[in-house]
């Protein structure tokens, strides 16, 4: 009966060792999990009782899963937000230095000039749609007025 506790404990260290050769790409999931079950083996030697250690095991694996892993998940991990030029994307401006291509204009987009390029050329004060971009160069193509 002595030996399955043994086994827990052999079992998290397993699954903590296995996380250090996958790497992050499981979400600390293995650790957390590794480390039930090494304190379900901790409190079977503590309490010398084999259905405490399963009932700890138990109890903070569930508790995990169904809830610290998504509190986990949130700290750890953080969302997708769009950059400044991201938000650009689709957003209408205005030529201020005409673009011909191959030669770069500017254009305002809210409120900041941007240096832009585009296939065809486009005339101070037309509007633009932002199309793309490539470092701080804007591809823009001619838009309809606001």
């Amino acid at each position: 009966m002595e030996i399955i506790p043994d086994y827990f404990l052999y079992f998290g260290l397993m699954l903590i060792g296995l996380e250090l050769i996958i790497g992050v790409d499981t979400g600390f999931d293995l650790v957390l999990l590794g480390i039930a079950a090494i304190l379900g083996s901790v409190f079977f030697w503590i309490t010398t009782n084999l259905w405490v250690g399963i009932g700890t095991t138990t109890a903070i694996t569930f508790s995990y899963i169904f809830f610290g892993r998504k509190l986990l998940k949130t700290k750890l991990f953080s969302s997708l937000h769009k950059t400044n030029t991201d938000r650009l994307i689709g957003n209408r401006g205005l030529v201020t230095k005409k673009i011909i291509p191959h030669h770069p204009g500017q254009v305002k987009v809210d409120g900041e000039i941007w240096r832009a390029e585009a296939t065809k050329t486009i005339d101070e004060k037309e509007t633009v749609i932002v199309k793309d971009f490539d470092g701080v160069t804007l591809k823009v193509e001619k838009g309809a007025k606001k």
